[in-house]
């Protein structure tokens, strides 16, 4: 845990670092506009204002302001019923994580795209703050046992790993199931 705690205090830094560039051009751009996080950022925002920022501060503010926007759809999914919506948002979620945030691993990685290429999975993510742990899958309940049986067996094939799957379902007329996978 202690590399985590190291490569999240670099994560933080590394967000703060481009918010102190950012924000002085954006409320120049809109007087009594307040920056002070990313939160206060859009992605045109970015887009105007990339040249301000090295390669890994652009990532990293990219990745949280991208998943600010994907939590609101998110809830918008959900009180919809809109699963496909919701899976795809897991799906990209993972993507940022992995590629802007940097904080996936091959043992994520491999278990998430197990899930994704499985029957009935409508997304899959990691959870958690990164570096090992666990993910999340969004499945149909017609799936989830096939999903359960793929990450038995291909995970320990491809990671050399065992883990562990925790299926909980989700009430309602929605139909589906959540299953977290301890990689």
């Amino acid at each position: 845990h202690s590399v985590a705690a190291s490569e999240y205090n670099a994560r933080r830094a590394q967000c703060e670092a481009a918010i102190a560039r950012l924000a002085p051009s954006l409320e120049r751009e809109s007087p009594g506009r307040r920056v002070t996080a990313l939160r206060d950022v859009q992605a045109a925002d970015l887009a105007r204002h990339a040249a301000l920022l090295d390669a890994t501060m652009l990532r990293r503010a990219r990745h949280v302001v991208s998943e600010i926007e994907r939590t609101l759809l998110a809830a918008t999914a959900l009180r919809a019923g809109n699963v496909e919506a919701l899976g795809a948002l897991l799906n990209a979620s993972h993507a940022s994580l992995r590629d802007d945030y940097a904080v996936s691993g091959p043992q994520l990685d491999a278990a998430v795209e197990i899930a994704r290429e499985s029957p009935g999975v409508l997304g899959a993510r990691m959870m958690g703050a990164g570096f090992g742990g666990s993910i999340i899958a969004l499945v149909r309940r017609e799936g989830a046992a096939g999903l359960r049986a793929r990450l038995t067996t291909e995970y320990p094939r491809l990671t050399g790993l065992r883990g562990a799957v925790i299926t909980c379902a989700i009430t309602g007329k929605m139909g589906f199931s959540a299953m977290e996978y301890s990689a």
